[in-house]
């Protein structure tokens, strides 16, 4: 019987019983209140809760009556996309356009405005542009340029009203529109930054490591705040817990699902990243950042975490150890002022056994509630306010004003709010002002010192707290137990799932839409008869080395392997194959193959890797039958990626690790074709420190890929692998060979030199392309190549360098297919993908490993 089916079963029984079991879903957990929540689908006609969160949605002709509602045209519908985004309210006519809120007075409410043009006018427009307005403050200016993404705008606030204004305003660029409105109440007790006379404007929210690559909100946030996951520098990994982390504190919570994973970084005491502000507005003038921690390993012994944070290289805090299983903070109650960037780095103590790790972070810019305030030298009420016929809203409070309300205040219009408490104002409210008031077309705040018509007193109602019995609880929990340990030990195969990682292991889960099969424990011994079973006897033949052949496997578990099994032809060693399990067991990077484990029986010696599906770079570019030919864009993201598994061998591994085969047909490409190194840890050699020189006997590598200092001094750094790549990226760009035997000029480097004299694309790229590409992307790898490949290795570039040209070269050929300005990029925040968030959030001083 299923976990979900006993579950209901009990539910059932309790209900029978007469026990007060409510609001239990699918987990067995309560789910949070809803109450407060305003969540408007703009342009709907009809309510409906949302099929993900089960949030009620309502449609919003009681909020507005003006505008034109659309449904967006068909061809932006997908299966996927939200029902409140399929259609939107528009509004051609009138330079202001407003929703009226109703909200409890002084409550603190997360406000969040969505805008999905979707081509909904037909008029593919190719950019809007307009304002929003909180209240009488502006907000943000809304700036869409993709008919197809969802762009989100989220504030928190406090409700100095009893109704707030959110104000859309026509500025000449395009018709103002809206797809979805949504208020969140908050504890007032949180963001406290966030107050009568400021607002917080989100910049962004990350969950640091998660393990799904999906947004969190409700109901894991009971605030409905939009998480996203950001995966940081690739010389982070991923670590969690699967306990509770509560939070306990009154500044700032964070859900449990997300506090349960953090980052820290890999053979390394140090996490830098960097946030970038070069793309926000030019007003904006501070910002906040929160930094959230949490301990999510089971410490023992002499284990300990404790680091320091530093902002510019400045001590922001420290030392610092954060709790177990609860949810601490670090921000400074005092806004920054917003340069270009800010540099975070986390650094572990002397006394720290483990490296620092980070679980989640927001940041935010305040932004100061402007008043109308008095000009008048006397410190009275200005009758100039009398004339200011389009005026919705005048907060004249906390300014000291005397006197008496001039009687034409009520007379205005458009007037709506008028806020003059905290003066020292005197005699009677003017008849104007009472008489608006009692038909309910003002909202007057005031105080005790003005005598006021008597105003009814409101009530709000308390929400009924339903009590759970706890023999029923202590069953259910008990109950679900079971039924997770049970699903647990049918998933386990070889191993056994851990809820937490040692210091030093990677996570199998990876964090960019790249899925790696989990993995027994690292180290895990096979036996002969073991490895014969996973092949199905050697059956399947999937390639051929020095070492030996490669075997398709697959585990008890299901999972796909690669073995390879010792040729009894090859040179290695027992000692030495130990000797490399050991190094190949301490290297972990999403783009290096991981090795699963190995077998040590008798004579027989085998090696046990995940499995690349899609086989190897070369494969493709020597045009395999079966296979499709591989784009520009395809060509440089695996370069891209194989450069990252290369510059951590040589920056993120300790000693230092030099490949001495970088070649296509070691670059392994998995389902979605990203790459992945293989053979790196087999008859290499493993250096001391980066960057520093060791002789050797004989000469490694296959000929074409090899440097020719190599061949003339034997001594080995990390440029022979430099130039190695400047070889593979050449054969990317042409779609040639190394070595062409016969051929006049008979090593690939040659052919190109010869043909870049022309100053012609079309003498070298692969003519398989079609044309298909950004020149100057093209030019750039081009360079890149050719200066990986000079005979001087002083002149070659560190693969850190690599990787920086590449992630620029593929974005120059990605923007003329999506030009989104960086700007855009922060404000799609909806997408479960973090490429918006990377580009705002950078983790890239430190190779890149996870």
């Amino acid at each position: 019987m299923s976990c979900s089916s006993r579950l209901e079963m009990a539910i059932w029984f309790f209900a029978f019983l007469g026990i007060s079991v409510v609001a239990v879903h699918v987990h067995g957990q309560q789910l949070p209140s809803t109450e407060g929540y305003i969540s408007i689908d703009c342009g709907s006609n009809y309510n409906y809760p949302d099929p993900t969160t089960q949030i009620p949605y309502v449609l919003d002709d009681q909020y507005i009556d003006r505008g034109v509602s659309y449904n967006i045209s068909s061809s932006y519908l997908t299966p996927s996309l939200a029902k409140q985004l399929t259609d939107v309210r528009s509004f051609p006519d009138g330079a202001r356009n407003c929703y009226t809120i109703p909200v409890l007075q002084n409550q603190k409410y997360l406000i969040r405005t969505t805008f999905m043009y979707g081509n909904y006018d037909h008029l593919n427009s190719a950019m809007l542009l307009f304002d929003l307005h909180l209240d009488v403050n502006y907000w943000q200016t809304v700036n869409i340029t993709d008919a197809s993404v969802p762009y989100r705008l989220e504030a928190i606030t406090v409700a100095m009203t009893d109704f707030m204004s959110i104000c859309l305003v026509n500025t000449g660029h395009g018709t103002p529109f809206i797809s979805a409105l949504e208020m969140r109440p908050l504890k007032n007790t949180i963001y406290p930054i966030a107050n009568a006379t400021r607002t917080l404007i989100l910049y962004f929210r990350v969950d640091a490591g998660s393990l799904t690559n999906n947004i969190v909100r409700y109901p894991d946030d009971p605030y409905d705040r939009i998480w996203i996951p950001w995966s940081g520098s690739q010389s982070w990994m991923t670590i969690y817990t699967n306990l509770t982390v509560r939070n306990y504190g009154k500044d700032f919570e964070a859900p449990s699902t997300v506090m349960q994973t953090a980052l820290t970084p890999v053979n390394s005491n140090q996490m830098q990243f960097r946030i970038s502000y070069i793309s926000w507005e030019a007003n904006v003038n501070a910002f906040l950042t929160v930094l959230y921690f949490s301990e999510v390993l089971s410490l023992s012994g002499n284990s300990s975490r404790e680091f320091n944070i530093y902002i510019n290289d400045y001590l922001w805090y420290g030392p610092y150890s954060p709790p177990a299983n609860v949810t601490d903070w670090i921000y400074d109650p005092v806004p920054k002022y917003p340069y270009d960037q800010y540099n975070y780095t986390i650094n572990a103590t002397s006394n720290s056994t483990l490296p620092p790790l980070l679980n989640a972070m927001e940041a935010y810019f305040p932004m100061q509630k402007k008043d109308i305030t008095t000009n008048s030298s006397d410190g009275a009420i200005s009758t100039a306010f009398a004339s200011l016929m389009a005026i919705e809203i005048l907060d004249l409070s906390n300014n000291n004003l005397t006197g008496t309300i001039p009687d034409d205040l009520g007379n205005l219009p458009s007037l709506r709010v008028l806020n003059l408490k905290g003066n020292n104002l005197i005699g009677p409210v003017p008849d104007s002002i009472n008489q608006k008031e009692n038909k309910g077309q003002l909202t007057f705040i005031f105080d005790h010192k003005i005598n006021p018509q008597p105003k009814p007193v409101r009530k709000i109602s308390t929400p009924v707290i339903v009590v759970i019995s706890a023999v029923s609880a202590i069953l259910l929990l008990v109950l679900v137990a079971l039924c997770v340990w049970r699903l647990k030990r049918n998933r386990q195969g070889f191993a056994s799932n851990k809820s937490t990682r040692r210091h030093g292991e990677e996570h199998s889960t990876e964090l960019q839409n790249h899925e790696s099969p989990p993995a027994p424990p690292e180290g895990h011994l096979f036996t002969y008869p073991q490895i014969v079973k996973v092949t199905n006897n050697f059956l399947t033949v999937i390639g051929k080395g020095g070492f030996g052949n490669v075997y398709h496997g697959c585990l008890e578990n299901g999972i796909q392997v690669a073995v390879k099994l010792r040729s009894q032809l090859s040179p290695q060693g027992v000692r030495e194959f130990l000797a490399e399990v050991q190094n190949l067991i301490r290297v972990h990077h999403r783009n290096l193959v991981s090795l699963i484990g190995y077998c040590n029986d008798g004579n027989y010696l085998a090696l046990v890797y995940e499995y690349m599906p899609r086989g190897s770079l070369q494969e493709y570019l020597k045009g395999k039958v079966g296979l499709p030919r591989l784009a520009w864009t395809d060509r440089l993201r695996i370069a891209y990626q194989a450069a990252q598994g290369l510059d951590y061998l040589h920056r993120g591994c300790s000693p230092s690790i030099v490949h001495r085969d970088v070649k296509s047909s070691n670059i392994l490409l998995g389902q979605k074709l990203e790459a992945k190194i293989a053979d790196f840890g087999l008859s290499k050699t493993f250096l001391g420190e980066y960057d520093t020189h060791v002789s050797t006997r004989r000469v490694v590598g296959t000929p074409g890929y090899v440097d020719p200092l190599y061949h003339s001094t034997l001594q080995i750094n990390t440029k022979i692998d430099v130039y190695s790549f400047g070889v593979v990226l050449l054969e990317l760009i042409t779609g040639r060979s190394p070595i062409v035997p016969g051929s006049e000029d008979a090593h690939i480097t040659q052919w190109v030199s010869r043909r870049l004299q022309r100053g012609n694309i079309d003498d070298f790229i692969d003519g398989r392309l079609q044309g298909d590409y950004d020149a100057n992307s093209v030019w750039k790898v081009i360079d890149i190549a050719m200066r990986c490949t000079t005979q001087s290795g002083s002149q070659r570039p560190t693969m850190a360098e690599v990787v920086i040209q590449l992630k620029e070269s593929l974005e120059l050929e990605t923007a003329h297919d999506k030009s989104e300005s960086l700007y855009n990029q922060r404000l799609d925040t909806s997408q479960t993908s973090a490429f918006g968030i990377e580009r705002v959030i950078s983790g890239d001083f430190g190779p890149s490993a996870r």
